[in-house]
């Protein structure tokens, strides 16, 4: 039994670092880059194909100002999510455009069916750089912690009406963030970095602010098809709780289709099916988009410095954690 697990355990890594050679490559990269982009493309295709019939309709109540605000909020929120991870992470100042590249490329993999594929990408993308694994997984888990807890907290806060409970809420939320820090990251000698105390709050903070940016782009969407009055704090709990939900999921399959089925249900209350059908394959369309931009975006930044690349390689370790 303890021979099967070891020979298990070592397919596993044998994996692991066969995916992490192939990524070395600068070609393979943009390979794999250009692959994840042709399936949104497709995604993109397959969602206009199942769904000619309301075309029309979300095309007239889509205006171009609205559609760019969603997308410009939807970029906004990756490019903070973007650079608290490049902060968890512990890359220096001067490579943090390398950080971004490496956070986009591996969000774009969480896409894929199934969100272990972000966690893999994660490990093999780090790990040709030197960072070793285990520091790899644990950022992850201690975003996966900050991301629940801050978005939990946001739930809280909205449904509570006394600001001295509100502002209770959030206290306890970073007490609690703290403490799961302090007991499973920041013991970790990966991750001494990440103990200071204003460091989480910043991250906390900044969570906070990517989950209200995804309610507005749901307020701006759902808001004029609602047949039922649909508030700024209803879809700020609409659009946090389905998130949750797709946290809890995430590593399923059909995890996109479980988030948006309990997206369609807390939104039924406030629009019949039809108009639910529309906020969805609107939000999908913008999301699938801003992914694609964030990576058309990186990969011209990285051609503009690639004479910067060249001269110091990712090999050298753009990092301050090891």
């Amino acid at each position: 039994m303890g021979i099967t697990k070891n020979m298990t355990s070592i397919n596993i890594h044998n994996i692991i670092d066969y995916i992490s050679t192939i990524l070395k490559k600068s070609s393979m990269n943009i390979i794999v880059r250009i692959a994840v982009n042709l399936f949104f493309l497709g995604l993109i295709g397959i969602i206009f194909y199942q769904n000619q019939q309301i075309i029309p309709v979300v095309w007239n109540s889509l205006s171009i100002q609205k559609f760019v605000t969603c997308l410009l909020l939807y970029i906004i929120s990756l490019v903070i999510q973007a650079t608290i991870w490049i902060s968890m992470i512990g890359y220096r100042q001067q490579h943090w455009y390398q950080g971004f590249d490496d956070f986009i490329q591996t969000y774009l993999m969480g896409r894929l069916p199934g969100g272990w594929w972000k966690w893999l990408g994660r490990i093999t993308v780090y790990r040709a750089l030197h960072l070793s694994k285990t520091t790899v997984l644990w950022v992850s888990v201690a975003e996966l912690a900050l991301l629940t807890i801050s978005g939990a907290s946001i739930i809280i806060v909205v449904s509570l009406s006394s600001p001295i409970w509100q502002s209770l809420t959030v206290f306890l939320s970073l007490i609690l963030a703290w403490l799961f820090f302090r007991l499973f990251i920041v013991r970790r000698p990966e991750c001494h970095h990440l103990g200071s105390p204003w460091q989480l709050i910043w991250y906390w903070c900044g969570y906070s602010v990517a989950w209200l940016l995804g309610a507005t782009i749901l307020y701006l969407l759902a808001a004029p098809l609602s047949v039922t009055p649909l508030s700024l704090k209803d879809t700020v709990l609409i659009s946090t709780m389905s998130g949750l939900a797709g946290i809890v999921v995430q590593f399923l399959p059909i995890s996109a289709l479980l988030r948006d089925i309990a997206l369609g249900a807390l939104l039924n209350r406030f629009m019949d099916l039809p108009q639910i059908v529309m906020v969805v394959f609107m939000i999908r369309i913008i999301y699938s988009l801003g992914d694609m931009a964030s990576s058309w975006i990186t990969s011209i930044i990285l051609l503009l410095m690639r004479h910067r690349l060249t001269n110091k390689p990712r090999s050298d370790t753009p990092y301050t954690a090891e």
